[in-house]
């Protein structure tokens, strides 16, 4: 994983991220767990096959990590910019947690020659909620390329604590 400096936040952001953030922060204070909906009545997010949809407000600043990034993935450190678009990536996984299992490296799974497609991978959920309170969290974003962000890092996150807090905590320290 490449070390950049991240880029300062920019003077938008809070703004443009607040009506996403307090639906997500409703919804998961919430005891019944509605929709979420923003001030507006619009829905924001949705559940989907019983999990929770944030909406997509990060790719806006996509350009702003590349730029810091200087256009390469955080995690191979393959050019992004200039060979596919690339995505905004939450270290912290939002959603859902899986964890691979270190005493069966079988599970790991692989990537298959000359596709960039993972076989034989199995994740299994250690926690249905994830950072969800860092979805809008500026210092949570980094540019990845896609086969990093949607074929290897995923939800995947290791947390050296055991036994770690589950579901996370904002309290615990990881």
């Amino acid at each position: 994983m490449q070390k950049f400096k991240r880029p300062p936040k920019p003077d938008d952001f809070d703004a443009t991220i607040s009506a996403a953030r307090k639906a997500i922060e409703d919804y998961f204070k919430s005891k019944h767990r509605t929709k979420p909906k923003s001030p507006t009545g619009v829905l924001s997010s949705k559940l989907k096959e019983g999990k929770i949809e944030f909406e997509p407000k990060w790719g806006a600043y996509k350009t702003a990590f590349a730029q810091a990034q200087h256009g390469k993935c955080g995690y191979c450190e393959m050019m992004v910019i200039g060979s596919q678009d690339g995505d905004v990536e939450h270290f912290f996984p939002k959603g859902e947690i899986w964890q691979l299992d270190n005493k069966d490296p079988d599970s790991w799974g692989k990537e298959r020659d000359w596709s960039s497609k993972v076989e034989n991978r199995r994740h299994p959920v250690i926690s249905d909620q994830g950072y969800w309170w860092r979805a809008y969290d500026w210092t949570n974003y980094l540019l990845s390329c896609s086969v990093c962000n949607q074929k290897w890092k995923l939800s995947f996150f290791p947390v050296e604590n055991k036994p770690r807090q589950l579901p996370p905590s904002r309290r615990a320290k990881e």
